[in-house]
């Protein structure tokens, strides 16, 4: 009953997933029958995949955290460079009517204060 408490501890453990070693109960002995040859072989498959699986996992949250220190940086640099202080406005704003296109409707283009 205390065997999972044991198991799931070393799911959790910090430490960083080295390559994968076969363990020796289930290495391939020259005495085994074929039964129990696959029987070996199809649990190793199995921990191989699982272990790729958490490999796979620890390597998404690692570049996950870069990005995330990565984007909280940058968000709270200020932008330099021309016109970074001008408000930013649409080049394409409409007039209070909302109406774009008219000919002859006595209203000119919408102007763009930029450069």
């Amino acid at each position: 009953a205390g065997g999972g408490k044991k198991r799931k501890a070393e799911e959790e453990s910090g430490e960083p997933l080295g390559d994968f070693v076969v363990p020796e109960k289930f290495k391939i002995l020259p005495t085994d029958t074929d039964e129990v040859k696959a029987a070996k072989k199809k649990k190793v498959h199995t921990l191989r995949s699982a272990h790729r699986q958490k490999k796979s996992e620890e390597d998404k949250k690692g570049k996950q955290a870069s990005w995330n220190s990565f984007s909280a940086k940058a968000g709270k640099q200020k932008a330099k460079g021309f016109m970074s202080t001008m408000k930013k406005e649409s080049i394409f704003r409409t007039g209070e009517d909302g109406r774009v296109g008219f000919t002859g409707s006595g209203k000119g283009t919408t102007q763009w204060r930029g450069v």
